[in-house]
């Protein structure tokens, strides 16, 4: 008999066979059922038989996952009976007709999550969602849907008052689905995701005219952004905005120059990740004027001497630091001291530290990490230092990511390292 007390998450992977969810069933019997507030189902085919019949009282969250699901497994779904539950993800590669059909056999007005990504929306089942009862719903995740502009036009004038958090990645909604976007009412609207959405300078133009009271988390990665983009992005009014994330979007150093003229005066993590800003672009974000800044991840950006210039940086806030595959020579190392008293978190992967600048990071005359690594038969990557003698400017630094080379086991590896 399982204890009630333990058992909170049930996870059913995979059900690619009517055995395979019958051998979950011996699990079910025992009881888990009557305590598990959350199932995850991922599957090539959907079986829905014994997931309705069976009672899960406690049942919050219900995520499902599958490449082929009958009319009849999203009508049963829709209509199950669990009176707590509050999010609900759907992942079944539905059709348009199939949408439309689960959402008017639906009604949960007490949903507070919902995630139909990775189905194929179109114009009806748009609609369909847009005139449903969502009081209560905050989050919207629309992700890889295959919407358009007109689709858009249908999700602004949804029944939606207390959303806050609205996603709609990997759609290629381009310029007029941003217009459109633009003229919705978001007044409780915290996050706006549009990564992969083809997004350039006209659409980023549309973007601004929006009302965002309360926006704090903007996610543009994946896009077509140039300086002209940055440009205007400038020009919003982004009163609360606490992270932008603009990752691999080949920004050049124009681009960033640009989006330092931006008055962001609570941000605190900025996302730069694998773009083409180089020195220069180092050096403005350098310059710039984030004094609430806490994350930073200028990685994989092409730079040569860009992590020295980044040593400069006066954030007494900063918690979190990521430069992975940025060229740093053992002066950037040396350069840390004194810098962010409150970092915690660095990341130095990709290129391969020396073993100089691995004894310079870790403030001792040497240490021998391919030594530790080797008495650890099952090492899994991650490795902890017992009383490791951080860099006295370093006192909050708890962990390191970084990469090197194990000659005893002849390979190089990412290595997360705790410091204990």
């Amino acid at each position: 008999m399982s204890s009630p007390g333990l058992v909170r998450i049930l996870e059913i992977l995979p059900i690619d066979s009517r055995q395979a969810l019958l051998a979950t069933s011996n699990t079910l019997r025992h009881g888990v059922h009557q305590f598990a507030t959350g199932i995850c189902i991922i599957g090539e085919h959907l079986d829905t038989k014994l997931l309705i019949k069976t009672p899960f009282p406690c049942l919050r969250r219900l995520s499902i996952t599958s490449s082929y699901a009958t009319s009849e497994d999203i009508v049963e779904v829709a209509q199950a009976k669990w009176p707590l539950l509050d999010s609900l993800k759907l992942a079944l590669d539905m059709s348009g007709e199939q949408l439309k059909l689960l959402l008017a056999s639906m009604d949960r007005p007490n949903l507070h999550s919902l995630n139909l990504s990775h189905n194929k929306w179109d114009i009806v089942s748009t609609s369909s969602l847009a005139h449903s009862n969502w009081t209560m719903l905050s989050h919207l995740a629309l992700c890889g849907a295959s919407l358009d502009a007109a689709a858009i036009a249908e999700v602004i004038g949804g029944n939606f008052p207390l959303l806050s958090v609205l996603k709609l990645d990997y759609n290629a909604l381009g310029s007029q689905a941003m217009a459109h976007l633009s003229q919705g009412s978001w007044p409780h609207l915290k996050c706006l995701s549009l990564r992969g959405n083809d997004l350039d300078a006209n659409a980023i133009n549309h973007l601004i005219k929006g009302n965002w009271p309360l926006l704090s988390v903007l996610r543009l990665d994946v896009n077509a952004l140039d300086s002209q983009a940055m440009a205007h992005l400038t020009q919003g009014s982004w009163p609360y905005l606490k992270y932008l994330s603009l990752r691999e979007n080949a920004l050049e150093a124009i681009a960033i120059n640009r989006l330092m003229r931006g008055n962001w005066p609570l941000l605190e993590h900025v996302d730069l990740f694998c773009n083409h800003i180089g020195d220069e672009g180092i050096r403005a974000v350098v310059q710039g004027n984030w004094t609430n800044l806490q994350i930073l991840d200028v990685g994989r950006n092409y730079c040569v001497f860009g992590a020295c210039i980044l040593s400069a940086g006066n954030w007494p806030l900063l918690r979190e630091l990521k430069v992975a595959d940025v060229f740093y020579p053992p002066a950037f190392i040396s350069s840390l001291k004194g810098s962010w008293p409150l970092l915690e978190k660095l990341d130095l992967s990709g290129k391969l530290l020396n073993d100089d600048m691995i004894s310079l990071l870790f403030g001792v005359d040497s240490i021998d990490l391919d030594e530790l690594i080797y008495k650890q038969p099952r090492f899994d990557g991650q490795l902890t230092i017992l009383k490791c003698p951080v860099h006295k400017h370093w006192p909050s630094l708890t962990s390191v990511t970084l990469a090197v080379h194990l000659p005893r086991r002849n390979k190089s590896i990412a290595l997360f390292v705790s410091c204990v």
